[in-house]
């Protein structure tokens, strides 16, 4: 940070320096912003092509309902940010790093994470290759946010992988 001297007023910042601040306080908001959308398009399935898949199976219904509970966290959260009292994009307002920071990002996190618990539990419960690929074809359908994309493509596909290896085993003996 480049500070001058001024004789009148002490140590000051260089107005530039303050302009680039403001800036990249702007961008880092409208970052948060744009995974406030991930998360709507992840948890509460809006946008286009946003549709809950059919979960075949005895569990199906269950899956369903979990990922249905799942969205109506989020919808809480959600509903917290935007009674805000005041405008978000206001950089000067630090009231935002609580609310979003510690507050909504944190609980996004745990919804993340049970998330990812209800994609494990569906895999144990799958009996056939062919049901494990319906199933990560659902939740990869499903996956929005870059953490739940990994998990999709790297541990879902693995236990896929994992079933059907099994089964040529099983053939082969």
């Amino acid at each position: 940070m480049i500070k001058k001297y001024s004789s009148h007023k002490g140590w000051e910042l260089d107005k530039k320096e303050t302009i680039f601040a403001e800036n990249e306080a702007f961008i880092q908001r409208c970052r948060d912003l744009k995974e406030i959308c991930e998360g709507q398009l992840q948890f509460s399935l809006r946008g286009a092509k946003c549709r809950m898949p059919v979960f075949g199976g005895t569990k199906g219904s269950e899956w369903k309902h979990s990922l249905t509970n799942l969205q109506e966290m989020f919808d809480r959260q959600l509903a917290k940010i935007k009674a805000l009292d005041y405008e978000i994009l206001d950089v000067k307002n630090t009231r935002w790093h609580d609310d979003y920071g510690q507050t909504f990002k944190e609980e996004v996190k745990s919804i993340e994470m049970i998330y990812t618990t209800i994609i494990a539990r569906t895999f144990k419960h799958v009996a056939t290759c062919e049901d494990a690929v319906e199933m990560l074809e659902n939740f990869f359908q499903l996956a929005k946010r870059p953490t739940i994309i990994d998990y999709v493509q790297k541990k879902a596909a693995e236990l896929v992988y994992k079933m059907f290896m099994d089964e040529i085993k099983e053939i082969e003996e």
